[in-house]
């Protein structure tokens, strides 16, 4: 008989008590030989239990390690941690289940042999964001946690919708929900008892607004009664409730009920009330086990309008929800309480038990435990090489600034995105992301998250200098820089630019994607900046090195002193320019008997189709897409706009934000007037500026730039058809032009009368199709062959 494999489920919690982890327990002793690791007694007598003692905690991070954002030793020297580390076994287990955010990185370090899964009860990095000091100094940390540890888990799951989109918008993976619904129980609703019995169950704590459901039902003009079963998490609160139900006919607070006698003390009273307010962000989202409880019991249900909650209230037609958190709605929602309408509401919870029972939850943790290491790309490079028998794999290791954030480079990426994930087994991105949010774009399948190459600690940058292979790379990296004549006063810019650099290309992740044996790796930097600054400092790669160079990465007449050009320009096998005037400007500029071959590969975006053309010329429509920056020029267009706005009316509608914003639309408001209308869009998604563009038949598209690559926000124009007035800046003049078809060039000096008047005869030439130019030079699926031919072998 073939023995059953191991899990172990780790659970920083009394297991014994805690009703989601038993359910694991259960679930898996189907098919398992389970180990249990928790506080307290074992959950159950046939299974192998490993109790961590009461006085170690991961509750107790040194303050002054999260406050100098030593993370890492604040982590690993937490006392529940080391002693979990310390007494279980490594290698031994098949599956791990880690119980919420501070259990995986032990699980990962286990390493199991089929995978971790990572069973989120909360949001945790913003468990108590209701607490000042705790988000200033424990928020960071859980973040860090996720985005270190939990991401690379192999499989995720939570408790509610919310938390599961939160958790896919900041980190990048999207876990699957397991509801904490209670086990199915063979009851029948009750009749509807007069006074109508309200009852409440659950945690005694101060911030559960125990008080105002109190308050709404002593005061409500209705036959009602409250009973609370409280567990005295907050002893002091709890006695408050208990004087304020003395004094009360109507209030009364029980002692708590041991859990699997719950369901049948409900069962005697007519509707379950929970009105929690969003003091916090799992508040917010909160999908409790007591409405899964409630159901059960066959009751009735009253809550506030808290999302989740209410979604499943009003689906199903169990229940009332009050239209706000205060005392007075839910004293509303309460006098709404008809016998009818509560034996209705008791029926349907009746009907709906089944369904909303803990069974159609089990089978999802059935299927992703089952899944685990089956037909799955890992989410994590392997630290040890494949065997001689693993076949040869195609890697891309793609460096960019922010993608895949869904922010800063994230469109550009995105157009070639998927022709690299079909010519690459793999592709593994690393940026250097600004400050933000972090919201994650949509991936291919086989596209995963290598990580931040900013994220280093101080100590970190240390470890990885002194490692002899990454300093020699730094010496010979700012040995390229004299060599060039690169240094001259910028002695300590080059020494500290190029150890940065070094810093970047040691980020382990980043070293064993390159390295890996058997696997050929291709490295493509987006930018000559940002993450693509490793490439001064990369160690040998088996496959090809690329760098695509843009504006700001490049134009040193505009942008000042670029770092590491020594290196960046000499030691990949292709450097990727975006127009033949940025090639010209790499062979001029920097005409060293080294520089690395140059091959024009242009910037290209998707076929959204053709937008319908303007009508008339009654109102001028005039779109415009960019930074509100001083290299952008916007006030000069406003300038020009309103001088066109004398011989016809204009509508002009700008997409964009940036520093000058506030500045430019003071401008504005003296400008606009009847026949000048003007809307500032701000940063908008991709998709909606397209569906403004097939929506809207504008007349011209206008760009007043003093310096540009070729920028992306003029081949989205064009691709469906609007025609373009630009600035002969940069690479612009190769895609716009009245003799290409596209629009009309004005010169970078050109007054704001100048570039009216350019406006004015584009809007009314005939004859023009940017769409026939873009196809040509500006389609994505075309142009992303060239890329590909220079980064396949």
């Amino acid at each position: 008989m073939t023995a059953r494999p191991f899990a172990l489920i780790l659970s920083f919690s009394p297991i014994a008590r805690d009703a989601r982890v038993l359910k694991q327990v259960s679930l898996l002793a189907e098919t398992h030989q389970v180990v249990t690791c928790g506080y307290g007694e074992p959950p159950v007598q046939s299974v192998r239990h490993i109790r961590i003692p009461d006085d170690c905690r991961v509750d107790d991070p040194q303050p002054n390690l999260l406050i100098r954002r030593r993370y890492r030793k604040a982590y690993w020297r937490m006392s529940g941690v080391r002693w979990v580390v310390e007494n279980s076994p490594k290698g031994e287990f098949d599956v791990v289940i880690a119980n919420d955010v501070e259990a995986v990185p032990i699980a990962l370090a286990l390493r199991a042999k089929r995978g971790v899964l990572a069973d989120l009860h909360e949001y945790s990095p913003r468990l108590h964001d209701d607490r000042v000091l705790w988000r200033a100094r424990n928020q960071p940390f859980l973040e860090w946690l996720c985005q270190r540890y939990v991401s690379r888990a192999q499989a995720w799951t939570t408790v509610s919708a919310g938390l599961a989109r939160e958790y896919h918008d900041r980190f990048g993976f999207r876990p699957e929900v397991v509801t904490n619904a209670t086990p199915y129980k063979e009851l029948r609703e009750t009749p509807v008892g007069s006074p109508i019995r309200l009852v409440h169950s659950g945690a005694g704590l101060r911030n559960r607004s125990l008080m105002l459901m109190a308050e709404a039902v002593e005061t409500a003009d209705a036959d009602v009664t409250l009973d609370f079963y409280l567990t005295p998490n907050h002893p002091d609160h709890v006695d408050e409730l208990r004087r304020f139900a003395e004094l009360s006919t109507r209030v009364t607070v029980h002692d708590p009920v041991p859990y699997e006698r719950l369901v049948e003390t409900l069962h005697q009273y007519d509707v379950g009330l929970f009105v929690l307010p969003p003091i916090t962000f799992n508040y917010r989202w909160a999908l409790p086990n007591k409405l899964f409880d409630f159901v059960q019991a066959r009751l009735g249900v009253l809550i506030g309008p808290s999302p989740e909650m209410a979604a499943y209230v009003r689906a199903h037609g169990i229940g009332e929800v009050a239209d706000d958190f205060t005392v007075d709605a839910t004293k509303r929602a309460v006098e709404r309480l008809s016998r009818e309408r509560v034996a209705s509401m008791k029926e349907n919870s009746s009907r709906c038990a089944a369904e909303l029972s803990s069974g159609p939850q089990l089978e999802t943790w059935r299927r992703v435990i089952s899944d685990l290491g089956v037909g799955q790309a890992p989410r994590r490079i392997p630290s040890s090489p494949p065997t001689s028998q693993d076949p040869v794999r195609d890697r891309l290791v793609l460096l960019t600034n922010e993608y895949p954030l869904d922010r800063g480079d994230a469109t550009f990426v995105a157009n070639e995105i998927d022709a690299l994930a079909a010519h690459f087994d793999e592709v593994v991105v690393f940026n250097f992301p600004g400050h933000g949010a972090w919201s994650f774009r949509s991936v291919p399948g086989n596209v995963r998250y290598g990580g931040s190459l900013k994220e280093a600690t101080r100590a970190e940058a240390i470890l990885r200098m002194v490692r002899p292979g990454t300093a020699a790379r730094w010496v010979r990296a700012v040995w390229r820089e004299v060599r060039h004549g690169r240094v001259g006063r910028k002695a300590l810019p080059v020494i500290i630019t190029t150890a940065a650099a070094a810093v970047r290309a040691g980020h382990p992740e980043l070293r064993r994607a390159i390295r890996q044996r058997g696997v050929r790796t291709t490295v493509y930097a987006f930018w000559g900046m940002g993450a693509g600054a490793a490439v001064a400092c990369l160690p040998r790669v088996s496959g090809r090195v690329a760098v695509r160079l843009h504006r700001y990465d490049l134009y040193e007449e505009v942008n000042g002193w670029l770092p590491l050009r020594g290196s960046l320009l000499t030691q990949p096998d292709v450097l990727l320019p975006i127009s033949d005037h940025a090639a010209q400007y790499l062979r001029q500029t920097y005409a060293w008997p080294d520089l690395s071959p140059v091959v024009v590969s242009r910037l290209g975006t998707r076929d959204w189709g053709a937008a319908p053309r303007p009508s008339d010329m009654s109102e001028l429509t005039v779109v415009s897409c960019s930074a509100i920056s001083p290299v952008k020029r916007v006030a000069l267009l406003l300038r020009a706009l309103k001088e066109v706005s004398v011989t016809v009316p204009v509508r002009w509608v700008h997409f964009g934000d940036g520093p000058l914003r506030s500045q430019v639309e003071r401008e504005a408001a003296l400008l606009e007037d009847a026949r000048f209308r003007i809307e500032f869009r701000g940063q908008t998604p991709n998709s909606e500026l397209m569906s403004f563009y097939l929506n809207n038949p504008a007349h011209v598209f206008a760009n007043v730039s003093d310096s540009e690559g070729v920028p992306v926000s003029i081949m989205e124009a064009m691709s469906v058809g609007i025609p373009i007035v630009a600035t002969r800046v940069g690479g612009v003049a190769e895609v716009v032009g009245v003799e290409k078809g596209s629009g009309t060039l004005v010169d970078a000096t050109a007054t704001a009368a100048e570039i009216a008047e350019a406006i004015r005869w584009t809007a009314g030439a005939k004859g023009l199709d940017p769409r026939v130019t873009w196809n040509r030079l500006s389609n994505a699926d075309t142009n992303v062959r060239t890329l590909l031919k220079e980064l396949l072998p």
